[in-house]
């Protein structure tokens, strides 16, 4: 059975929710949000692929932790979501049951190539306010979807250093009361250990992909020859 750890922020009235659901085994997921309106990830204006509403399904396996990210305007609430196995009868088939939303999501944008449009910073701001950043993690912005997760564990990271470095009795008891006491510093080793073990993971991911990516060549001048 998958196992399912979090990380809430709470920021201008938007509570930012960070997602990781690991197993044992591969299996396919739901992961539903307890926090509503759920605002997730989009892209070309629709939720990327995997969310229906408030739950998103997916795979997940020893090597292939699923990380999630969303925002909503609810309070944080611990857990922020809950996890059920999808039975197997019910996964969906590779390439199969393909909607009009999932269609959009291939198409590109009706604008010109950002590259070649000038920015205007003040108009993101007031598009967007505080939780366009949550909307903007695409596949075709890896460090949008990534980013946000990173500086939480350097976050985490920073105040671990901190507690680690105490020199006195005072400087000790003020460290921990910035966490949230003694149990908040229980709770931050135990998510510093997921952390280690979803980097571990992410690191052996990225270097199998890594290793693909090296050695695969599209022969394109063939391909031209024959089309």
């Amino acid at each position: 059975m998958a196992s399912l750890s979090w990380d809430l922020t709470r920021r201008d009235g938007v509570t930012l929710v960070e997602l990781v659901a690991t197993a044992e085994a591969e299996e396919w997921i739901r992961v539903t949000s307890r926090l509503q309106p759920v605002w997730p990830p989009r892209r070309q204006g629709v939720p990327v692929a995997g969310w229906d509403g408030a739950s998103f399904e997916g795979r997940v396996g020893p090597d292939a932790p699923l990380v999630l990210g969303y925002a909503s305007p609810a309070a944080p609430q611990e857990p922020p979501a809950r996890l059920e196995p999808v039975d197997a009868d019910n996964e969906p088939p590779d390439g199969a049951g393909v909607s009009p939303r999932a269609i959009v999501r291939t198409l590109g944008e009706s604008a010109p190539p950002r590259d070649v449009v000038p920015v205007d910073p003040s108009a993101s701001q007031a598009d967007g306010g505080g939780c366009t950043a949550a909307g903007t993690a695409t596949a075709d912005d890896p460090a949008a979807a990534i980013d946000p997760w990173l500086d939480a564990v350097e976050e985490r990271l920073a105040e671990a250093e901190r507690l680690a470095d105490v020199a006195g009795v005072e400087e000790a008891r003020g460290a921990v009361d910035t966490v949230g006491g003694i149990e908040g510093a229980r709770r931050l080793r135990a998510q510093l250990e997921a952390d280690r073990r979803h980097l571990r993971a992410l690191g052996e991911r990225q270097q199998r992909l890594a290793d693909r990516l090296a050695a695969v060549e599209i022969p394109l001048s063939t391909l031209e020859r024959v089309t």
